[in-house]
C-alpha cells in the first residue's frame, strides 16, 4: 500500500491499464491510508461514500480511477462548500 501511496498518476494508470492493480483495489487502499492518517492530519470535512467514487472511476477520462481531494470551495451538488 505504502508503495501505491507514493505513485505517480501516470504509474498508477499504467498498472491499471495493465490490470494489475484494479480501481476498487487503488480505492480501498487510498481509503485505507486516508482512515490510517487523517485523525492526525485533519485534511477533509467529507469523505464521499464507496458507490459514488467507484460510479465516477467507471468513466472514461484521464484520471477515470485515480483517486483524488476535492477542495471544499468547489460546488459540487450534495456536497459540504465551506471554503474553510
Amino acid at each position: 500500500m505504502t508503495k501505491l501511496a507514493f505513485a505517480s498518476i501516470k504509474e498508477l494508470t499504467a498498472l491499471i491499464d495493465r490490470k494489475e492493480l484494479s480501481p476498487q483495489e487503488l480505492l480501498d487502499a487510498t481509503l485505507q491510508r486516508f482512515q490510517t492518517h487523517d485523525a492526525k492530519l485533519g485534511s477533509a470535512l467529507e469523505v464521499f461514500d464507496k458507490a459514488s467514487i467507484m460510479q465516477r472511476a467507471s468513466n472514461k477520462g484521464r484520471l477515470a480511477a485515480i483517486p483524488g481531494l476535492v477542495k471544499d470551495n468547489i460546488c459540487m451538488q450534495g456536497r459540504i462548500t465551506s471554503c474553510s
